[in-house]
Parts: C-alpha cells; structure tokens; sequence
C-alpha cells in the first residue's frame, strides 16, 4: 500500500535479508514493497556503524515521526544567521538556505517561510514585500480539482496554417477583481479585447461568444486555444456557438499560448496590473484600436489592422 510506514515485522525481514545479502528486489518481492522504499528505509535508520539493526530502526523511525517538530530556526545561533540574511539583507528564503548551505548549515527554504509566517522574524508583509500577513492555502498540486469536463489538449491540435487561429486569455486587474478577455490571431496579431464586468463562467462565456459573432467571420474561426482556468469551464458553449474548434494548454503553461502573452504585455501599459480594469467597452475599443495600429516587430513593421483587413479580403475570394 504506498504511503504505509513500515512495520516492525517488515523491519526484521529487512534486517535478516541484509544479514543474508538479499538485493533490495528480493526484499521488495517478500514484502511487496518497491526496491527503492526499502533502500531508502536502510539508509535512513542503519545506525552508526551502518549495520541496519531492526529494534533500533523502528525506534528511529517512531522518533523521528514524532509531531509538532521544532524548527531549526528556534536555535539561537540559526535563529540569528537566518534574521541576518532575511532582514537586514533582505535575501529570499531560497537565497538564504542555499547561502547557509554553503557554510554547513542544512536547512530548507520551506522552513524559512513557514518560520516567516509563524512571525519569527516580524509582519510576513514587510519581510516578503506581499501583501498577504498569511500564507494561501493550497491543494498538493496548488490547484483544485478540474471542473473543465471533457476538453481536448493542444497535443491533438493540428498544425496551425494559415489564418483563422486564435488564442484568448483573460488579464486581471488590481486583487484579480476586474478582468478584461483577449483574443489574438496567430498570423495578423490582430487583437480583440472584451470587457468583463463579472467573471463568471457564464457572463465570460456570452461576452466572448457575442464578441467572436460580431467581430470574427466564420471562415476565419478555425482553432481557438485556451489555458485551463475555470473561467472558460463553458468552453463548450463557446465552441457551439462559434464553431470554433477549442484546445487547452497544459496546467501553468502559458509559452504554449505565447502570443497571447506577448500582447498582453502590450496591454500592460495602458490596463496595468495595480489599476481597475472595470472600464465600459468604449473605453476598451480605443485602447484595442491603439494596438493594432501600432506597428510591430514581430510583422516587420506592419500593423495588424492592415494585415488583417487583407486576410479576409483574401480568404473570401
């Protein structure tokens, strides 16, 4: 059973197949254990000699399971070289375990923070520069369970030719309460940018969906990809509506939907980060206007209103 601590029986098998030069296979075939979680089991509890001795392992292992553990930070000496380096240095958790790493002190980064927000070292906002005094609860993979239903990875996305491909993402506004969604198209840039008044699955879905009709001929609505937020759980509302073909990208991967990345970083100096972005749509198509007039390195100089207009010109005749 994986994750199950080993019991004292096991330990005396272990300790007799040692005794008799078993391999860890061996061992792991008695037991039905993995090879690997027995190696790990001898090398943790041997003892000093670095014979594996079983009543002295299980005493080993219960001791060290032993709950709530101190942490290294409440030794004086540790205490003092970690405040140091967080401090008055103003080094991250990382730089600081590696820093005393080096100088033959083993202690982890997550040990620092957790020591940070228990508020050894004073406010976690003002050590950390965040403006969280509490650390965010998370799942073990920091995501929840995925309520997307049945979607189709961009591993099975055929080869974007041609116009008509689109990648979309939403930009956030200051604490994430304001949002406005993006669609650019892969071989113009041309870029779509819808207000979002409310971020629920629903409203997102309708806005993209009413904005994709009014703005987006059928002919080029080809590939549509997405990122696996909740906020596009109605992809398949989308999709039927605008006979977009839809594909996500894999969990915190957004290089694979790089261009839209790439011009939400230009929307970034007009809709900065720290500002509300709950702005009408009047206000919004003035902003999109600006962008796809400017021209761009990336169409050797060219805008894409122009290289747009030319595209559907194009495909239609």
């Amino acid at each position: 059973m994986a994750g199950r601590r080993f019991t004292r029986q096991e330990r005396d098998v272990i300790e007799r197949g040692r005794r008799e030069k078993w391999s860890y296979s061996d061992l792991g075939a008695v037991l039905g254990r993995d090879p690997s979680s027995i190696c790990r089991e001898v090398n943790r509890n041997k003892n000093r000699s670095g014979a594996y001795v079983a009543l002295g392992a299980h005493r080993q292992a219960n001791q060290r399971a032993k709950r709530p553990k101190a942490l290294i930070v409440e030794d004086k000496q540790v205490f003092n070289m970690v405040y140091h380096r967080i401090v008055k240095l103003k080094y991250s958790p990382a730089a600081t375990a590696a820093d005393l790493g080096s100088r033959g002190i083993s202690i982890s980064h997550e040990t620092i923070y957790q020591a940070i927000y228990r508020r050894f070292f004073g406010d976690p906002r003002i050590v950390l520069c965040r403006p969280r005094k509490t650390r965010r609860r998370r799942t073990k993979t920091g995501r929840g369970p995925n309520s997307l239903g049945d979607f189709v990875l961009i591993d099975e996305r055929p080869e974007r030719v041609g116009a008509g491909h689109w990648e979309a993402d939403l930009l956030s506004g200051t604490g994430n309460k304001s949002v406005v969604g993006v669609l650019t198209e892969t071989v113009s840039r041309q870029t779509i940018v819808v207000s979002l008044p409310q971020r629920s699955t629903r409203h997102v879905a309708d806005q993209l969906v009413g904005i994709i009709q009014h703005r987006i001929p059928k002919h080029l609505r080809k590939t549509l990809t997405l990122d696996q937020g909740r906020e596009f759980a109605r992809w398949d509302r989308i999709g039927k509506a605008t006979g977009f073909a839809i594909y996500f990208c894999h969990p915190r991967s957004p290089w694979e939907k790089p261009l839209v990345q790439q011009t939400n970083s230009v929307l970034r100096r007009w809709l900065p980060k720290h500002l509300d972005m709950a702005k009408d749509q009047e206000t919004i198509d003035k902003i999109n206007k600006l962008i796809n007039n400017m021209p761009r390195r990336s169409l050797n100089w060219k805008r894409s209103t122009d290289l747009y207009r030319e595209l559907r010109v194009a495909t239609t005749t």
